[in-house]
């Protein structure tokens, strides 16, 4: 069996397993995906052999497009498309291209792979220390609470750690509600630097705004989550925030919020409703009309996300999983 993978809805495994039968016998299809017993080095030289400039094809999508795609267009959405053939000079100059050391390389060690796979309440029970059933508050200051709980019912190496972060600011008004969004979405952005490593060592965060601030949350292996915690308080703490990617998001925000009325009339009245029924609750328009005029300048979005944001806040925090209540501090 398996000693650390974690469990999935039984429709998934039914169908995965259905799909492998075709290929494995009953016997290995649970591990045939997953073991590689024969090392062949005939067919990976045969598969790279095929990697080569005159089998590519490459695939463009973008509006700027439209006029060199007339002449198809497919039978369901009627999606305009064109076709052409990249000509021989072109592939000569990449098939010929000289052979750069410095520029292709293998990657750096992922800095997030876990190692260390010991499980906290084993070394509790180990030692005869009991463990709280309920969550435990750790500390409750003027700018924290912290709440922890070392998880012995699931006994996986992993631990969540979710972060509430509370500020007035967020909400003041739309331009508010804007910015912080932005800072959100800017934030994720630059955060792509190491985000690929840590999701192919299962360690995952979500940055995110909401009305009363901002919401973090991770999860992972314990052993290495700690890195990732650090990597994404740092860049919260000194983002870059620069002028290109702040243009592109703003534009992305720009049309999200006017794709908005292109929904359906139910999902129209559901947020009416909601909007109505809470007590401070600004209108999609606000926020459009923010992100398309003068009032959001680069400058001023600077300014909220260094000084203005992060002036006042408390964070409320929960830490389960594989960590003890010193590690959770």
């Amino acid at each position: 069996g398996f000693l650390k993978r974690e469990g999935g809805e039984p429709m998934d495994a039914a169908n995965s397993i259905a799909t492998l039968l075709e290929h494995h016998p009953p016997s290995e299809v649970l591990a045939a995906p997953h073991l590689h017993e024969e090392f062949d080095p005939a067919a990976i030289t045969s598969m790279l052999g095929l990697l080569v400039p005159e089998r590519v094809m490459t695939l463009h999508t973008s509006a700027a497009h439209a006029a060199a795609a007339t002449p198809f267009r497919e039978p369901w959405y009627g999606t305009r498309f064109g076709l052409s053939y990249i000509d021989d000079a072109t592939i000569a100059a990449w098939a010929g291209a000289t052979e750069d050391t410095g520029a292709l390389r293998l990657p750096d060690p992922n800095p997030f792979i876990p190692t260390d796979f010991s499980l906290e309440c084993e070394r509790a029970e180990a030692a005869g220390v009991p463990l709280p059933r309920l969550p435990t508050r750790l500390r409750n200051s003027a700018g924290l609470e912290l709440w922890h709980k070392t998880d012995a019912t699931f006994r996986k190496p992993k631990v969540n750690l979710c972060l509430a972060i509370s500020t007035a600011e967020a909400y003041r008004n739309p331009l508010a509600v804007v910015m912080t969004s932005l800072f959100t979405r800017q934030l994720s952005d630059e955060l792509t630097e190491f985000s690929y490593h840590a999701e192919v060592a299962s360690c995952h965060y979500r940055v995110q705004s909401t009305n009363s601030g901002l919401a973090l949350m991770f999860g992972g292996y314990s052993h290495k989550l700690p890195a990732l915690l650090h990597r994404v308080a740092s860049k919260f703490a000194r983002p870059d925030l620069m002028a290109d990617r702040f243009a592109i998001h703003r534009d992305i925000m720009r049309r999200t919020y006017a794709n908005f009325f292109k929904e359906q009339p139910y999902q129209h009245a559901t947020y009416m409703a909601n909007v109505l029924l809470e007590h401070k609750r600004h209108h999609i328009l606000e926020y459009l009309q923010v992100v398309s005029g003068d009032t959001l300048t680069l400058e001023g979005y600077r300014h909220f996300c260094m000084s203005v944001l992060p002036a006042r806040v408390r964070v409320q925090a929960l830490c389960h999983g594989n960590a003890t209540a010193s590690q959770a501090e």
